[in-house]
């Protein structure tokens, strides 16, 4: 009986909340691994099934850079790294930004012919092999200096970066429905509250996941992605909203390791239902010349309707 005591109790002493807390994390690392692989594998189904392409090679063009794209983020999920991932991050914005209008047969592809498609998706292809072997395969011992040891963002300046949020919404709407900002240095103003935007999103996101955000920062969050998704959806481009929900998903999930499931179901749900009447809607709203008849704010509401409207006429009987 003092051997079997003695047994409980050290394996008692093994049961820690910081092993309690290791165990839970594998767990969430694991869960977000599988889940992640799921939505991989449907996101290619669904455009073995729907894919819009004029040459079936970008077919195989197109699932090449979306398999890039989503490995190092898969990767990352499986090991549950505890590292900041800016690099997958990056690799996964290849995906919105070349795979997907090449497999949705965006519009803007039919001014280019099929031997430059396949050129730039080469290009790109290229560039993502290049960024893995490299990311992968160079391996530095990261510096114990301050320079390297220091927090980028510290804690005490946390509560200034929803600000930010703010600062993008307002230009954002001011870019869209007024006339202040000079057309010579539209593009400076672009870059710049782009760039600040998505990073208080990412920040504000990653803090959700992490549990370290207020009760108020996540109604202002919510507010804002609420917003700009809305303003910049009205442009009939949906690759401008669903960029910012996609970095405030990976923030989130990049903190919690957990997939919000209810959050990534009703947004797949609203994008599926802006797809399928988006060719409607941009048949009556852009003009020949590639201009837009933009809604003002107040028309936004019926503006919206009628696009629901649109995307229920063109559900498959």
């Amino acid at each position: 009986m003092s051997n079997r005591s003695h047994d409980q109790e050290a394996n008692a002493d093994l049961d820690t909340p910081q092993d309690r807390s290791a165990s839970a994390k594998k767990r969430s690392s694991r869960l977000l691994f599988i889940w992640s692989l799921i939505t991989v594998a449907v996101a290619c189904f669904y455009f073995g099934l729907t894919a819009k392409v004029v040459d079936p090679f970008h077919f195989d063009v197109g699932m090449a850079i979306l398999f890039l794209a989503t490995l190092p983020g898969l990767l990352w999920a499986k090991r549950g790294g505890d590292q900041l991932p800016l690099f997958e991050v990056l690799m996964l914005t290849t995906a919105n930004t070349f795979a997907l209008p090449l497999l949705s047969g965006h519009d803007s592809l039919r001014l280019y012919s099929k031997e430059l498609i396949t050129s730039a998706g080469f290009t790109v292809i290229v560039f993502q092999v290049a960024a893995e072997l490299t990311y992968y395969g160079v391996k530095i011992l990261p510096g114990r200096g301050p320079f390297f040891t220091k927090e980028v963002i510290a804690r005490n300046i946390n509560r200034y970066i929803g600000y930010g949020l703010w600062l993008t919404t307002a230009y954002i709407y001011v870019n869209m429905f007024t006339q202040w900002i000079p057309y010579d240095v539209s593009s400076i103003f672009r870059a710049v509250f782009s760039g600040v935007g998505l990073v208080a999103v990412f920040v504000q996101s990653r803090r959700w996941g992490l549990g370290t955000i207020e009760p108020h920062e996540k109604v202002s969050l919510v507010i804002n992605l609420a917003i700009q998704s809305i303003l910049l959806f009205s442009t009939l481009l949906l690759v401008g909203g669903l960029s910012t929900l996609i970095i405030a998903l990976l923030g989130y999930v990049s903190g919690s390791r957990k997939l919000p499931l209810l959050a990534f179901v009703i947004m797949v749900f609203i994008l599926g239902i802006l797809h399928n009447g988006k060719s409607l809607m941009r048949s009556r709203y852009w003009l020949e010349n590639g201009t837009q008849i933009q809604p003002t704010l107040s028309e936004l509401p019926d503006f919206f309707a009628e696009w629901l409207d649109c995307s229920m006429s063109t559900v498959p009987g």
